[in-house]
């Protein structure tokens, strides 16, 4: 059996966000900006997409990412004091990132064309 590469990336996520002190540290916030605080009210099905994504981040699979920014969030989670964690997704056409930043006292989810 082969695997692919984005499998293999999406198992090692997964083993490291499992770890106890990142599952303490993340569990801190989750905000949202004001351009998908809008998305969120004005359409019905969206709120759910949002839900599905969180789960999806907390699981380690961090959707449409290079294999730069994927490395980026292995070493943040070896290493706290590193930037940031992003995962990058599609919903409803809307380009959608969820940033939990260094630290990981707060997790955002916003629009793309919000940062």
């Amino acid at each position: 059996m082969t695997t692919t590469p984005g499998f293999v990336r999406q198992h090692e996520a997964r083993e490291a966000m499992n770890s106890v002190a990142f599952q303490q540290q993340s569990s801190r916030g989750i905000s949202s900006t004001p351009g998908m605080q809008e998305a969120l009210a004005t359409a019905g099905d969206f709120g759910t997409a949002i839900l599905g994504l969180l789960k999806r981040y907390w699981s380690g699979d961090w959707g449409d990412l290079g294999e730069d920014d994927h490395q980026a969030n292995m070493q943040a989670l070896r290493d706290s004091s590193k930037p940031r964690l992003l995962a990058a997704y599609e919903v409803s056409g809307e380009k959608v990132w969820i940033i939990t930043d260094a630290g990981w006292e707060t997790t955002t989810v916003l629009l793309a064309s919000e940062y």
